[in-house]
């Protein structure tokens, strides 16, 4: 059960890592892009800020539920490894 939950903690930081690169990586693009009068970068459409946006956003939601998913599931792998301790 313990090496279980320590996998389940390695693929929700590697998760959580990825997202994190990929909101990094779209953050980058927006402040590389010159502006144009809408506030848009240069070669992106209104229409693909606002789906960089939404992106984003998303992203964010993924790595919030990630974060607690993997708290979680520390805190049942500290709790398993008490309930062993104690038999």
């Amino acid at each position: 059960m313990f090496s279980q939950d320590i996998g389940r903690l390695t693929q929700l930081t590697e998760c959580t890592t990825q997202l994190e690169h990929k909101i990094a990586e779209i953050r980058a693009f927006a402040r590389g892009a010159e502006s144009t009068p809408s506030g848009a970068p240069h070669g992106v459409s209104d229409e693909e800020l606002s789906q960089l946006r939404a992106t984003i956003g998303a992203l964010r939601d993924q790595i919030e539920k990630l974060q607690f998913e993997k708290q979680r599931a520390v805190e049942e792998a500290v709790a398993h490894s008490a309930d062993e301790i104690d038999q």
